[in-house]
């Protein structure tokens, strides 16, 4: 049975621009989330930096190092807890985590693709094999969710020393939009810590007072 010629051009016309489109559409949305990742990546690891840098800690590099760069904030917080005498948790919690949550993500990458290339060659599947995968990409989750709040409770520690003022609406958004996080770590990457304006108050009352002592010893 033969098809008239319009009808076979129309079809082909609509569906190679449909397919188009659809290329077009999912080729923008990997090229924008791609560069707002790296640009949040950029600007998380200029806060950290910036941030250590400003406390006199060692080894600054390590913000722009992954996993690394949450152990690093998890350091930066614990050197908060510090001047308070705190116990320091945070940098401890977010290195086991991390490379915990990253060796799943490994194992269950390297499991899922051994499945899918025994699944094409044997033309057989393994039930063992996918709910080990089920499994590791359920605990994978799992830890993600643990670090995700050690890693907001040690922002909320930085965020309280650096904006003490704005520190709740800043873990609040950064919790609802995670994708402006890096961007509220690097707004206060300079400002003075609570600890800094503490020790200029007692350096000014030191001397106030001593300017006191001295005006009474000249009477």
């Amino acid at each position: 049975m033969y098809y008239p010629y319009y009808d076979y051009y129309f079809d082909s016309y609509y569906n190679n621009d449909l397919t188009n489109v659809i290329v077009l559409v999912i080729s923008s949305v990997l090229f924008f989330t791609t560069v707002l990742g790296i640009v949040q990546y950029v600007f998380f690891g200029l806060g950290l930096y910036n941030l250590g840098k400003n406390r006199g800690m060692k080894n600054t590099y390590l913000a722009f190092i992954p996993i690394a760069n949450l152990y690093y904030l998890g350091r930066i917080a614990d050197e908060i807890r510090l001047t308070m005498n705190k116990q320091q948790v945070h940098a401890k919690r977010l290195l086991i985590i991390s490379i915990i949550e990253y060796v799943l993500v490994f194992l269950d990458t390297m499991i899922f693709s051994f499945y899918a290339i025994m699944g094409v060659m044997t033309k057989t599947f393994s039930f063992g094999l996918l709910a080990l995968i089920f499994f590791l990409c359920f605990a994978t989750l799992i830890f993600e969710i643990i670090k995700m709040v050690f890693q907001y409770l040690a922002l909320y520690q930085i965020y309280k020393e650096y904006s003490p003022a704005n520190a709740t609406v800043f873990i609040v958004l950064s919790v609802i939009f995670p994708v402006i996080m890096p961007f509220l770590l690097f707004s206060v990457r300079n400002n003075k810590s609570g600890y800094q304006i503490w020790c200029e108050q007692q350096a000014a009352a030191q001397r106030f007072r001593e300017n006191i002592d001295t005006g009474s010893g000249s009477l």
